[in-house]
Order: structure tokens, then sequence, then C-alpha cells
């Protein structure tokens, strides 16, 4: 299964990586995050390592994707039997300093696991209910993105959620 968040920046900036929330009961340690464009087109991937427990997981692409302003993106992430999520939370559109999104903006994919169109790492189009899977990207705003001891600067980072 692939969860995500369709979301476009309202100024052009950096996609630096993949945010979600992982549930406590999510068994495994490693997953994989994903900016894609309106397309479908994988943009960029980054991997999740040792991301055990609950609370938010974050992973870095290996470089900053330049995201143009008011085009859809989607981010998402692949997830297993358990994941977090909150049903009606994007009922209507939401924004948070640069990042915005239409209602029922929470995305997934569900194709049947050894199928052609296997779940994870399946571009994710599907709604229901306008849900939140905690899913999100770490965006920074026209700036050079840079790195401060092998990690992006944070503090100069924004998500939506």
């Amino acid at each position: 299964m692939e969860l995500g968040l369709l979301f476009q920046a309202s100024v052009p900036g950096w996609a630096l990586g993949v945010r979600f929330h992982r549930a406590s009961n999510e068994f495994s340690a490693a997953y994989t995050g994903r900016l894609w464009n309106a397309a479908g087109t994988l943009l960029a991937t980054c991997s999740f390592t040792n991301a055990t427990g609950p609370g938010w997981a974050y992973a870095y692409f290996d470089a900053p994707v330049s995201l143009a302003a008011n085009v859809n993106y989607t981010v998402s992430r692949d997830a297993y039997e358990y994941y977090n999520y909150t049903s009606a939370y994007f009922a209507a559109p939401a924004t948070n300093n640069h990042l915005k999104v239409a209602a029922n903006a929470g995305v997934y994919s569900n194709a049947k696991a050894g199928g052609p169109n296997h779940g994870a790492g399946w571009f994710p189009t599907s709604v229901w209910n306008g849900t939140n899977y905690w899913t999100d990207v770490i965006y920074q705003p026209n700036l050079a993105p840079h790195r401060i001891g092998g990690i992006y600067d944070a503090a100069a980072a924004h998500q939506l959620i």
C-alpha cells in the first residue's frame, strides 16, 4: 500500500524529503518515501531506516527537488498492515505557511500485492472521506537548500500537517 498527500507550494521552493507519523503497531523499521509530479512521474525517493516506535519519522532525498509554485505534487510512503489515519481531516482545503492542499488531499494506492500494479511504489491517486494518512513533504521555500552535519537545516523547512 502507498499512502500520501497531494499538495502545492504557493511559492517556488525545494522538497527536501518526506516525513510520516508512525503508528505504535507498525512493525517495519524500513520504509521508502517518494515524490511524484502530477502526471505520476517519480521525481525522488528516500529511505527511512530505523523508523521504530510511534511518532514522526523523517527521511531526506539525496538532492533537493525544485518545486514550482501552484503545481500539484504528491508525496508518499509505503505502508503495510497498520498505519495512522484521520478520516475527514481534509474535508476542506487547508493552508500552512507556503503549503496548501485541496479537499480530499490524502491519497492512497491499494493495488494487490504481487499484481502488475503492486501498491507499494505505485502512484497514489485514490481518495476516501478526506482522510489524512499523516504523510508530509519537508519543504523549504525560496532558499538555497543546505545541509548541516549531514542533514538539511530543519529550522528553515516547513511541513503542512
